[in-house]
């Protein structure tokens, strides 16, 4: 019976070796160190000089290094090396062509981080391994050696601080976290966001015994999301099961990222499928923006593209009611509805973009809605950047917020608020506490926590901020990609000094996400639409290039913010979203043609019922 059973375990754990080996070859490659500099600091967030050549990407922790003691060599005297630590941290947010962006996530008190530091990518990070599966400490043992630059916690000391499931830990510091749980392995941020995902089937047949080791220790940090906000809210564990709720009766149109152990009866689905789409009509080709509003009994959208601005009715198909263009050349980028008072028309705000190789500006415009749907043009040439707020909830757009120019960051730190007097635009102060980097033309306030009082919520270079209704407090931003849209600017990077960088930069201005009540527990969730880009497909305008799409889904639930998704990917770019009570509407524009013609847009739905 010995004789059998030793080669029968060998040969399992030479069959189970291999797996782990290729899983940690594979987090090996997304975890190699990679060095640069500080390029610029940009408004709190920092340019640095790497991008996707260099394998980096959106989640990538970089230490900023400061040299220490120098290293000597006894014999020949010379210098040969110095102690190196981390001074900070910082954490990708954004990959351009030739640089990236990054926000800091912790740094010593008293640190600067400035222009030319050296960055490396993962180096002098505390990171823990949490074996769920009780068969990992082989893993273990290949992630340490194909990653020694990590600081690795002992496997034993490890297990014996994780949790039962999968939580944050409450040293708060700015670490990494590898999960496994027998078949998948998860690698999750300071703020346990999930930023690599892994997985081997093999490998959960390995049966490593445990063994006693000591505890090891290494530099913690406090995470420092940014100036003046909090630590984002954590995302939920990953093999967590939710609370047993009350739950609707028919399955959710949308399913969270998360695996529940269990399902008790009659509870979620959260994997249930959604249904496929169905063509509600032909929008204008191109159509790269788009806003909803319901007033009067009908839902009315407004679209841009080009030049053209169009209002369309869909409350029953689609009647096109209004048409406008600018007597001048200028891309609109951008259209949000205003309602000024209870007694004034409907207006739209869009936002222009001239761009000449001797001129870049903003040129936005108001129109007035009347009669049936003709377009007046109110006031144009306003440089600044237009976008609205429902601040009171009776889902009408009361605020108009300008926004100014930034050459850095597209969008500047001043706030304007247009009022309308005898029939004209006056500007004055805000009037209403606004978050420092709120993007205007992505804005939307609503109550998502349920304490009577409407957050802040909006889209900025693929990340959605969830701000606190003062607009002082950052209670969430997305780790993963968020938002995305067609309608971009490229605008010159410029120095304080105002000397020109040579580095060009293209921004997104990025469709608002809709809010509805999508499972019927009372509480809205956001919808709101991703893009994913290849990174040939920039351009201006309406672009090609798009890799895929998706309708994503924020819900608060048990204390935090919770990701997920309404139906499957899509390989077309969306231009808008709004929620009916029966269905999601959806705007889809296919990429461009040869020779500059635009490509085809529609109107879609996604039945909810």
């Amino acid at each position: 019976m010995k004789r059998m059973m030793l080669p029968a375990a060998a040969a399992l754990i030479a069959l189970c070796v291999p797996a782990f080996g290729q899983m940690a070859a594979e987090v090996g490659k997304d975890f190699q160190p990679v060095s640069g500099y500080v390029v610029t600091p940009m408004q709190g967030d920092y340019l640095i000089d790497l991008d996707a050549k260099q394998g980096v990407g959106i989640g990538d922790l970089f230490a900023v290094v400061q040299a220490g003691e120098k290293i000597v060599h006894p014999v020949t005297k010379q210098v040969v090396g110095s102690v190196e630590s981390a001074k900070a941290y910082l954490q990708v947010t954004r990959v351009q062509s030739g640089y990236s962006y990054a926000r800091v996530v912790g740094k010593i008190d008293g640190a600067r981080i400035e222009a030319g530091n050296v960055v490396r990518r993962y180096q002098n990070l505390p990171v823990r391994f949490w074996d769920y599966s009780g068969r990992g400490e082989g893993l273990f043992a290949e992630l340490k050696n194909v990653l020694p630059h990590l600081e690795w916690v002992d496997y034993a000391a490890a297990q014996a601080s994780r949790p039962a499931v999968p939580a944050p830990s409450g040293d708060q510091g700015v670490s990494l976290t590898f999960i496994y749980d027998g078949a998948r392995l998860e690698a999750r941020d300071p703020y346990f966001q999930i930023i690599r995902s892994y997985g081997a089937a093999a490998a959960a047949a390995l049966a490593a015994p445990a063994r006693p080791a000591a505890a090891g220790s290494g530099m913690k940090l406090q995470p420092l999301p940014g100036a003046g906000s909090s630590a984002p809210a954590y995302s939920a564990p990953a093999y967590s099961a939710p609370a047993p709720a009350a739950a609707p009766s028919a399955p959710l149109p949308y399913k969270l990222d998360e695996r529940p152990l269990t399902a008790a009866a009659g509870g979620v689905q959260y994997e249930a499928a959604f249904p496929g789409f169905k063509k509600v009509g032909d929008l204008p080709p191109g159509t790269s923006f788009s806003d909803f509003v319901v007033a009067d009994g009908r839902r009315l959208m407004a679209c841009v593209n080009g030049n053209n601005l169009f209002v369309f009715d869909i409350s029953e198909g689609m009647q096109r009611l209004g048409h406008a263009t600018l007597p001048y050349t200028v891309d609109l980028l951008s259209v949000r509805w205003w309602k000024p008072s209870p007694t004034d028309p409907l207006h739209l705000a869009v936002t222009g973009w001239v761009s000449k190789e001797d001129s870049q500006k903003l040129s936005s415009a108001v129109f007035v809605l009347e009669g049936k749907g003709g377009l007046r043009l109110l006031e144009d040439r306003i440089g600044y950047i237009l976008g609205s707020l429902d601040h009171d909830g009776d889902g009408l757009p009361e605020i108009l917020l300008a926004q100014d120019f930034s050459n850095l960051t597209f969008f500047g730190a001043r706030y304007y608020r247009y009022t309308l007097v005898k029939g004209k635009l006056r500007q004055g102060a805000p009037g209403i506490s606004l978050p420092n980097d709120l993007a205007v033309v992505s804005g939307r306030c609503i109550d998502l926590t349920g304490n009577g009082k409407p957050e802040f919520a909006f889209v900025r270079n693929n990340i959605l901020y969830i701000y606190s209704s003062d607009g002082k407090k950052r209670i969430w931003e997305s780790n993963k990609q968020m938002g995305g849209s067609l309608s971009q600017a490229m605008h010159v990077l410029q120095k304080s000094d105002a000397r020109k960088t040579g580095i060009s930069d293209v921004t997104s201005l990025e469709v608002p996400p809709a809010a509805a009540d999508l499972d019927g527990d009372g509480r809205p969730e956001l919808v709101i639409l991703s893009l994913e880009k290849v990174a040939w497909g920039i351009a201006e305008g309406a672009v090609s290039g798009v890799k895929k799409s998706w309708l994503g889904v924020v819900k608060f639930r048990e204390g935090m913010f919770v990701k997920g998704t309404i139906g499957e990917a899509l390989e077309i770019p969306l231009a808008g979203v709004t929620v009916t009570g029966q269905e999601v509407l959806f705007i889809a524009t296919e990429p461009p043609e040869l020779l500059g013609k635009k490509g085809t847009s529609y109107l879609l739905s996604f039945p909810l019922k």
